[in-house]
């Protein structure tokens, strides 16, 4: 598992894309404008990923720590779900 968002975005993007599927979390996913933009749970930290739907396209790819990238999913992510007993 990566251990920081430096890491994971350092990673060229099919890598990126690769290890979200094998280890991310798929938590949301949410509409801004024209595109979906989906969040992942990678055990220390949060990714985004948008995607253009027209066209099928990755856009960008964010990570995030705190809860800054959360907001725009709040009424749908539980993160007790995400705690280890």
């Amino acid at each position: 598992m990566l251990r920081s968002p430096h890491t994971f975005l350092t990673l060229p993007v099919e890598q990126q894309l690769t290890v979200l599927w094998a280890e991310g979390i798929f938590l949301a996913a949410r509409w801004e404008a024209h595109n979906r933009v989906y969040l992942y749970y990678l055990g220390s930290f949060f990714t985004e990923v948008s995607c253009d739907q027209r066209q099928r396209n990755r856009l960008s790819t964010r990570a995030c720590t705190t809860g800054e990238c959360l907001t725009e999913y709040a009424s749908d992510v539980q993160l007790d779900d995400l705690l280890l007993p």
